[in-house]
């Protein structure tokens, strides 16, 4: 390790390297925290993140990314459902290389430092200098409690040391807390301190993104960015068929519109449903798009008589 002066620090930059997933979502050597609740489809999106970077395709469809090997390991279920997911996967992918995509299946590797397992995972990882290395999910690989700052912090440093050996960057997937509700029973938004366990969780990566599903589709949503370039929520549309995941840009579009409506004034509105058809969008459009902002709590759809409902923002 040489010491250097600023300005031959400054010359070693001058070329700015974009991100691994543009617009500054995840930079290269960057950590990346995926969360949501279980069946949110979480695992779904970053396998297809795996094949996006084997073949530089966009991921969602939106996001670009740099083209290079990715690793992911999975420690959540079995050898054969972690099969049948990656031959579906693959098959939206088939101009893939299948050395551009390297897995690990295991339910007992743990980041321990007397783990072999653990070790051998570093070691190839570093002879085959990945540009992505996802881990899902985090809590299967911690060795000790996910509440503790302490051991999170030596999960974070061993991490950090594979960023520095390696040169890759990082997405870990992780889990919520339980729901809280306010005085009226309705779920609390608290934004990424939602996510499971320490704040250390929500320190450490340079973006932290909330990932659920509906039965239309589903959202994903920045809580945080680093690079601070602002994001929007993407809706998202999910295939079963396939499993994967596609940017539903009706949706979001609807979105704008109802809440539009709703900072007129301030004031709820309703007859939502007709006013959505009237601009131009379809009745399950409409729907789906309501059922979105409910779902993250951005307002409250009340059922009148029909089609017409009633809309109340929840939060500001």
């Amino acid at each position: 390790m040489a010491l250097q002066t600023y300005q031959d620090f400054l010359n070693e930059n001058e070329l700015v390297e974009p991100c691994l997933i543009e617009p500054g979502v995840l930079p290269f050597q960057g950590k990346l925290l995926l969360y949501g609740y279980p069946e949110g489809g979480k695992s779904m999106a970053v396998l297809q993140l795996a094949f996006c970077v084997a073949t530089g395709k966009p991921w969602f469809g939106v996001y670009e990314v740099k083209q290079g090997l990715a690793v992911y390991v999975q420690c959540e279920i079995g050898r054969g459902q972690f099969r049948n997911r990656v031959r579906t996967m693959a098959q939206n992918f088939p101009e893939a290389s299948p050395e551009q995509v390297r897995l690990l299946s295991s339910l007992t590797i743990k980041t321990h430092p007397t783990s072999h397992e653990w070790a051998e995972l570093t070691d190839e990882v570093v002879r085959l200098r990945p540009t992505l290395l996802i881990l899902d999910p985090q809590f299967k690989l911690l060795w000790g409690d996910e509440n503790s700052a302490q051991d999170l912090q030596q999960l974070y440093d061993a991490l950090d040391r594979l960023i520095a050996a390696s040169g890759c960057s990082i997405v870990l997937v992780s889990h919520p807390r339980k729901s809280r509700h306010d005085e009226g029973g309705q779920v609390v938004d608290l934004g990424y301190q939602d996510v499971k366990g320490s704040m250390r969780q929500v320190e450490w990566p340079d973006a932290v993104l909330r990932m659920s599903r509906t039965q239309s589709g589903g959202a994903l949503r920045f809580e945080k960015v680093r690079a601070d370039e602002h994001q929007e929520t993407l809706q998202l549309k999910y295939d079963p068929a396939t499993l994967m995941h596609y940017a539903d840009n009706k949706v979001a579009a609807a979105d704008k519109v109802v809440l539009g409506m709703l900072e007129n004034g301030g004031k709820p509105r309703a007859d939502v449903l007709s006013e959505l058809i009237r601009q131009g969008f379809s009745e399950s459009t409409a729907k789906r798009a309501l059922a979105r902002l409910e779902a993250d709590n951005i307002l409250a759809v009340k059922p009148m008589d029909g089609t017409r409902k009633l809309l109340e923002r929840r939060y500001k």
